[in-house]
């Protein structure tokens, strides 16, 4: 959900910018859009405020695809990237610091300071379209899946994650991902401003979507 606090805006300069949810808007900048494809900002406020209920995600082929494929996908990469120990993770992890600010993760490395390993099932078309590789492996992932792995990084304390992407069911590739203290720092001020709206009731409607007005009325 990390992501939905997000919105890209472009500038009168040509340039982007991302800002929160309770950030001011830029002046003169044309919003371009959640940085959540699946689901917005504002949707989220309202899920949370207790005015809508999440959508029922359990028969989203999708999703049932990655309950089954995410083991296989583990097991894939304990065996080509020689990763023994790998190993699932059943816990909910929150901040030390930051009230709100939680996470699930899929994966951990058994190690010090346990880095967060996120696995993603990705098509192969998007992936040549929307990741960048050096070799076999990512050094750039989409803004949305590179503020998950932040967000995970902070939860668990640790300096680094990785990201595990299984490309159009035949390939995989990996890339270590280092902490980046200044996301941390907008992830921090963005989840502190959420929840203290949601606490008072500061609905966000500046970026209110058609499709969430038309699910709330």
């Amino acid at each position: 959900e990390i992501a939905c606090l997000f919105y890209e805006w472009r500038l009168p300069d040509g340039s982007t910018h991302v800002r929160h949810l309770f950030e001011p808007q830029p002046d003169d900048g044309t919003l371009l859009g959640c940085c959540s494809p699946f689901k917005t900002g504002y949707r989220l406020w309202l899920e949370k405020a207790g005015r809508l209920m999440p959508d029922d995600l359990d028969e989203v082929e999708r999703i049932q695809a990655g309950n089954f494929l995410e083991p296989a996908i583990a097991e894939w990469a304990k065996s080509k990237f020689d990763w023994p120990k790998l190993r699932k993770v059943r816990r909910y992890l929150t901040h030390e610091a930051i009230p709100g600010w939680g996470s699930s993760l899929d994966y951990e490395v058994n190690e010090p300071g346990r880095p967060p390993v996120e696995l993603k099932n990705v098509d192969g078309g998007k992936f040549r379209r929307d990741w960048t590789c050096d070799g076999k492996d990512i050094v750039g992932l989409p803004l949305q899946y590179a503020l998950q792995v932040q967000a995970q990084i902070g939860v668990a304390q640790a300096d680094h994650g990785w990201i595990v992407a299984c490309v159009g069911g035949n390939e995989l590739r990996r890339g270590r991902i280092e902490r980046h203290q200044p996301t941390q720092e907008r992830i921090a001020e963005a989840v502190t401003a959420f929840w203290l709206g949601v606490a008072n009731g500061l609905e966000p409607e500046h970026y209110a979507d058609f499709e969430t007005v038309a699910s709330l009325h």
